[in-house]
């Protein structure tokens, strides 16, 4: 008995150290839409049930991390060796589910039926999101659309559970009741969409550049067959396309010099730009919905940021000061910013 006690302890200090591997070296960006939303609707930063709802989005998304490491057999993550590495495959596995049961358990603390049955279509598209991401490796055939229908499986669903849940928990009716259409919460889980495709975007964009995201092996995803942006928008050019996916077919790296000459051909930048600015447009739009103040000009900031360091990663000059519009229901024009 002592022993197999022994051994139990021995387990759980291991679960409990995998855990703890990785948490602290993220950003915690969704975290932060929590915050900014929370203080655009008049919540203050004490509020123990905002803090509850980030520690939930952050536990969901590290377990998440640390079951996606293990699936692509990755070696690193945030620039440490990934948990699966540090501590074996089973403990990865299990420290990801203990995760993602603790952000259940904090999501039901809210006591929001809505935000719990939120939590769980979030954690069911990302994993069809793992899924389409397979279906989609090597698609030279891959629409915009597609490639943006596996972000918000795999990415854009934590960024809306993170700002639609600081809606609810701001809102002065019945959370038990499901939110009405429009208004803020409606806003927020768009702005939360748009978000979380400027987020991973730039996150795929980096990855092809390669050297542009700290911590992250260069060309890791672009190596199993994980197209970029850049690269989908160059494979649908008609001029571009068919020598690019000769290219590709025969086993060129879309980071090897002749790909590259003839993805970055200005055709497919401006491509680029405007699936890029519109998604920043689109954050705006959303944000116009709530009220104005510091906390709205600092998620449009944020906004902002993503946009640049996109254009940044695919190579795209002249990053954006503003995007303004006519009016409010305009939709942003597929120039540069600024123009």
């Amino acid at each position: 008995m002592r022993a197999e006690a022994a051994t139990y302890r021995s387990a759980v200090s291991d679960l409990e150290a995998a855990k703890r591997h990785l948490d602290g070296a993220g950003k915690a960006i969704r975290a932060r839409c929590v915050r900014l939303i929370g203080a655009a609707l008049g919540q203050t930063r004490e509020n123990s049930e905002f803090r509850a709802l980030e520690s939930a989005i952050e536990s969901l998304h590290l377990g998440t991390l640390i079951h996606d490491d293990v699936l692509d057999e990755s070696p690193l993550r945030r620039g440490r060796s990934a948990v699966h590495v540090a501590f074996g495959t089973k403990v990865a596995l299990l420290a990801g589910d203990v995760l993602v049961s603790r952000a259940g358990i904090l999501i039901a603390s809210l006591g929001s039926p809505y935000l719990s049955r939120r939590f769980a279509e979030v954690l069911g598209d990302l994993c069809e999101g793992e899924l389409l991401q397979d279906d989609q490796r090597w698609r030279f055939d891959l629409k915009v659309d597609e490639y943006l229908l596996r972000i918000d499986k795999k990415t854009s669903g934590l960024f809306e559970l993170a700002c639609e849940g600081a809606a609810i928990l701001s809102a002065a009716t019945d959370r038990h009741v499901d939110p009405l259409p429009g208004g803020p919460t409606a806003a927020t889980r768009s702005l939360g969409r748009h978000l979380g495709r400027l987020f991973q975007m730039t996150d795929d964009l980096g990855d092809e550049a390669g050297g542009f995201l700290p911590g992250k092996p260069a060309h890791q995803d672009a190596a199993a067959g994980h197209l970029s942006l850049l690269t989908v928008c160059a494979l649908a050019d008609p001029d571009v396309g068919p020598p690019y996916r000769a290219l590709l077919e025969a086993g060129a790296a879309p980071s090897d010099f002749d790909a590259k000459r003839l993805r970055d051909r200005p055709e497919v930048s401006e491509r680029v730009r405007q699936v890029l600015t519109a998604e920043y447009g689109d954050c705006l739009m959303a944000l116009e919905q709530l009220p104005g103040g510091r906390d709205r000009e600092d998620l449009s900031k944020l906004a902002l940021e993503l946009l640049a360091r996109s254009l940044q990663a695919a190579a795209i000059t002249a990053p954006p000061q503003r995007l303004r519009r006519k009016g409010p229901t305009d939709r942003p024009p597929g120039v540069p910013i600024g123009q």
